[in-house]
């Protein structure tokens, strides 16, 4: 006698709900990485998101934010005033502006990254953390490509 098979849905519940854990573990360790480096979690996300988004405008970082054009003004006068970011010309149209990240942006994202590795390799307790980055990454490419469905223009 073979068990019945079990439904995709029922399968990936104990996964579901570890991904909630940790989304909820990271967002607080996020925050308390933010706080640690003078920065609000949003300004934090927002060092982020220009850091791996070369080039972005300040229009596509309200969006990837997901808040209004006058909140990302605010955000990038906060950050370009702490001298972490900075508004260059676009290489093939100077009258547009992107965002980069200064010398102390780079930084910041550094000491930020550092953290996470220390709390990460104090995770790793058997050396074998990094065998499952594969899955990791699949379910990373199946949330973005959810979310770009959802929200077109993400990515």
């Amino acid at each position: 006698m073979t068990d019945a098979p079990i439904d995709p849905f029922t399968a990936v519940a104990p996964l579901s709900t570890t991904l909630h854990r940790l989304d909820e573990a990271h967002r607080r360790f996020r925050n308390y990485v933010a706080v640690s480096l003078a920065l609000s979690p949003t300004e934090l996300t927002a060092l982020l998101v220009i850091a791996i988004t070369p080039g972005i405008s300040p229009s596509a970082l309200a969006a990837d934010l997901t808040v209004t054009h006058g909140a990302v003004t605010v955000l990038i006068d906060r950050l370009e005033d702490a001298g972490l970011t900075e508004k260059v010309p676009n290489p093939v149209r100077p009258q547009v502006r992107e965002l980069a990240l200064t010398v102390a942006g780079q930084q910041t994202l550094t000491k930020m990254r550092t953290a996470y590795r220390v709390v990460l390799g104090e995770a790793d307790t058997d050396g074998d953390l990094t065998r499952i980055l594969p899955q990791l990454d699949n379910i990373t490419a199946a949330l973005n490509l959810a979310a770009a469905r959802c929200y077109p223009g993400m990515t």
